[in-house]
Parts: structure tokens; C-alpha cells; sequence
């Protein structure tokens, strides 16, 4: 089989490795990074691509690590890459608590099916059972687990009563790295732990189930890279393809907040050497269930998705107000156009509708803030097929 091209994918890593085509693509954000004294690009605290979401290029002070850099994509405002983000140390710390403690939530692809949920205990006891070689079986069913406030898939939304508690260390964590490209006031409300083995995938996708438009997300990764696509509103933008590896952080807000974007392609046998050493050193866990551990992670990828919900001027209240607008001028729609076709005028059906819209009381709503509350999409849900674009991008 050949291998794959992955040319046209930028690679933050290795900027001199990309096409030029690529490299004038990407900025580097020199006014975001810890100063390194042993960089003289970065002594200063200046340069790079224009600042943060709101165009002031004001050093943040040291939130990231030393050795950590920033990108962006031009045409893609909002949207940030942060390499090293995540220490070695940090990535081990997170996949322990990954996969000992957020498995372990209420809320995952399993007991959304009503299945059992995934059973990390299980593995080490299959390990210790067998003399050797856990069974992964079961466990490889988890796709995801949720944090925070629970998505609504009948209703397509959250709701206020449907949550568990957000983990503090990680909103201070993800609060501290949305900080450090210019988004000072990003509270973590609701979290998505994404488990992908090597063979899957997230099709394209936005998420949009949350209220607030001007907070970001922040994305977390941790084992194996990964292909990231980053479109634009529409489904038709071709996407941008980028690698993201174990340590990368990537923060969309701005415009690109409400882009399509999508995981088409896991590579495997590209966990950072750095991460495996961090593994093997730690002396907290069992020997036998830090190497299984190990065995899992090595042939998988880890993510944090964080976001916010609401906030003080998009709130549940003004959510269910806007939804139910909504929903009475579809209904109004519907009864009109039947109406229309029954009585054979289908040349009134436009002006019963606007009639329709007044009398239902659309456009008024809770302040005019529909975009910003439609619910058309899960938060995480993978998309079954992505468009040509999409696959175009992810095979060249």
C-alpha cells in the first residue's frame, strides 16, 4: 500500500518542512510566548501576526511553559495553535486521570446507549487473571465521556437541571491557556473527553449547542497525532489541514468559532518519545497498570474539547424563549403551507408565512441573539459522512 501524502497538512512543528505554499499560511505570535532566554526571537516580547482576538498585541505574561510556541493561520481569525503546551509530565498526569477518573462519568457514548460504562478495573483485572495481557475489548468502546453540563440529544441542547461538576483544576487549567492568546474570561462549563483508537475518526461538524458566541474552545491533545481540518461557517469552505500532536493545544474562538472542523485521521506510532519517558518513570501506580496504561495510550489518541455554556447575557432563560420562537413559526409555517396546497392557492404561501411570523412573534424573541442559540448540531456528535472537501483534504 502506499503511503499516505501528507504534504499539503501543515506542520506546526517543523515550519521549514512545509510547503511555501503552507508557510505563508502561517504567523507566529511571538507576543503570547513565555520570553526564552536562550531565544532571541522571543526576548522581546514582540512581533508576530497582529495579537489576540481583539487586534491588541499586549504581552500576557508567562501562562504557557518555556519553549511553548504560537501560530496562526491567516483567514482563520480567532483560531490559535499552541505547541507545547502541555508538558511531558502534564500529558502523563492527564491521560492517568482520563482514564481512572473520567471514564468513570455518568454521561459517555456507553450509557448514552444504555450500556454499561467503561471499566478501567476491569482491564488490570483481565491483565492479572490472564498473567499478562489485558483485555481491551469492552474498554475500546469508549468514545467519549462528559464533564460539566450534559448535552440534551432529544432536545438538541444542555439544560440547566442536567449537570455534573465542572473539575476545577481542569477550568483552571484550560482558563490559563485560553488567557495566554487574549481570552481573559473563559469559564469551563461543559467537556468533552474524547478516547480515539487508532482506526477512528470525527467527521466535520460544529458545535454550536453553546450560548455564549464570543468564548472560545479549548482543545487538548495527548498521545498519538492527529489530521485536524479547520473549514469556515459553511460546510462547502474547504477546510485547512494541520497536524496536531500529543501536547498541542488549539484555541477557536473569533470566526472561527463557528467553523466546521474534523479528525479524519489518526497516525499511530507518533506518541513524543518525551511522554513515554514520563510514563515509565512514574512510581504512583502499580507497575503492571501504569504499563497497561502505557499499552492503551500508545495506540490511541486523547483530547479535552472544554467550552463555556452561558454566561450573564446568554442564558438558559433567553435560550428556551428563542428555541420556542422558533419552533411556533416552524409550526405556523407548516399549518400555512398545508393550508395552501389543500385550497390550491400555493401562490399565497409566502405571504400567509410572513403573516404567520407576526403573528407568532418571531424576530423579537429575548434580543435578536438567534445565531448565537441555534441548536442544530450535537456538540460532539461525529457526522457519518464528511463532505468532498473534507476527504479531499484528509488524502492529499
Amino acid at each position: 500500500m502506499a503511503e499516505t501524502d501528507f504534504s499539503a497538512v501543515i506542520d506546526f512543528h517543523s515550519i521549514e518542512n512545509n510547503s511555501a505554499e503552507n508557510q505563508a499560511l502561517i504567523e507566529r505570535c511571538t507576543q503570547f510566548e513565555t520570553p526564552d532566554p536562550k531565544d532571541s526571537k522571543t526576548g522581546g516580547g514582540g512581533g508576530g501576526g497582529g495579537g489576540g482576538p481583539d487586534g491588541k498585541s499586549e504581552s500576557t505574561g508567562c501562562l504557557l511553559p518555556v519553549g511553548a510556541r504560537v501560530w496562526r493561520i491567516k483567514g482563520k481569525s480567532g483560531f490559535y495553535v499552541i505547541t507545547n503546551a502541555v508538558t511531558a509530565a502534564e500529558q502523563w498526569a492527564w491521560t492517568k486521570t482520563i482514564i481512572r477518573d473520567y471514564s468513570k462519568a455518568a454521561h459517555t457514548n456507553l450509557t448514552n446507549l444504555k450500556k454499561p460504562g467503561a471499566d478501567w478495573e476491569a482491564v488490570v483485572k483481565s491483565d492479572a487473571d490472564a498473567g499478562g495481557g489485558g483485555d481491551f475489548t469492552a474498554w475500546n468502546e469508549l468514545r467519549w465521556s462528559s464533564l460539566g453540563y450534559h448535552y440534551d440529544w432529544t432536545e438538541r441542547c444542555y439544560r440547566a437541571d442536567w449537570k455534573t461538576p465542572f473539575p476545577k483544576d481542569l477550568n483552571d487549567y484550560a482558563a490559563r491557556l485560553a488567557r495566554a492568546v487574549g481570552y481573559p474570561s473563559l469559564v469551563c462549563e461543559a467537556g468533552i473527553v474524547n478516547y480515539y483508537p487508532a482506526d477512528t475518526s470525527m467527521g466535520a461538524h460544529v458545535d454550536d449547542a453553546e450560548l455564549p458566541p464570543n468564548q472560545p474552545i479549548v482543545s487538548i491533545s495527548i498521545g498519538n497525532r492527529a489530521v485536524f481540518l479547520l473549514g469556515g461557517p459553511h460546510r462547502s469552505t474547504p477546510p485547512v489541514a494541520m497536524f496536531v500532536r500529543s501536547g498541542d493545544v488549539c484555541v477557536m474562538g473569533g470566526e472561527c468559532r463557528m467553523a466546521y472542523h474534523a479528525i479524519p485521521r489518526i497516525i499511530t506510532n507518533t506518541v513524543p518519545a518525551a511522554l513515554k519517558e514520563a510514563a515509565m518513570s512514574d512510581t504512583t501506580l502499580p507497575a503492571r497498570e501504569r504499563d497497561l496504561m502505557w499499552e492503551y495510550l500508545s495506540g490511541s489518541r486523547l483530547n479535552f474539547n472544554l467550552r463555556q455554556v452561558v454566561d450573564s447575557e446568554y442564558t438558559f432563560e433567553r435560550d428556551l424563549a428563542e428555541r420556542a420562537a422558533k419552533k411556533a413559526k416552524a409550526q405556523a409555517h407548516k399549518i400555512v403551507s398545508n393550508a395552501a396546497s389543500v385550497y390550491g392557492a400555493k401562490q399565497m404561501t409566502e405571504q400567509l408565512k410572513r403573516e404567520a411570523d407576526t403573528a407568532s412573534g418571531s424576530g423579537s424573541g429575548s434580543g435578536g441573539g438567534g445565531a448565537a442559540s441555534t441548536n442544530t448540531a450535537a456538540a460532539t456528535k461525529p457526522v457519518a459522512t464528511s463532505t468532498n472537501t473534507y476527504s479531499a483534504a484528509a488524502k492529499k
